[in-house]
């Protein structure tokens, strides 16, 4: 079809795979970012999170030596956080 009957013109641009929504390269940037953006701190989150399993399997300190407010303080059996436990318990 062509656009002077009104019809869809056969290769039009979708937005997001939805048919008959056409998409700007504005649209196209902004949605690009957007994923980008989403996908960076889904990146940063897993990083964080593997560093914290790492660093937990090795034996070592995952809140840099600071025992008062660590959340694993409970389950922790390293020196530090052994006379940490003593002394926050009295």
């Amino acid at each position: 079809m062509n656009r002077r009957s009104g019809g869809v013109p056969k290769r039009q641009r979708t937005r997001l795979g939805v048919p008959g929504q056409v998409q700007s390269r504005r649209q196209l940037l902004a949605v690009a970012l957007r994923y980008a953006t989403v996908g960076l701190f889904g990146a940063a989150g897993a990083s964080v999170i593997s560093r914290r399993r790492r660093l937990a399997r090795e034996g070592k300190c995952i809140n840099d030596g600071v025992c008062r407010g660590c959340e694993v303080l409970k389950t922790c059996s390293l020196p530090q956080a052994l006379s940490a436990k003593e002394i926050l318990t009295d």
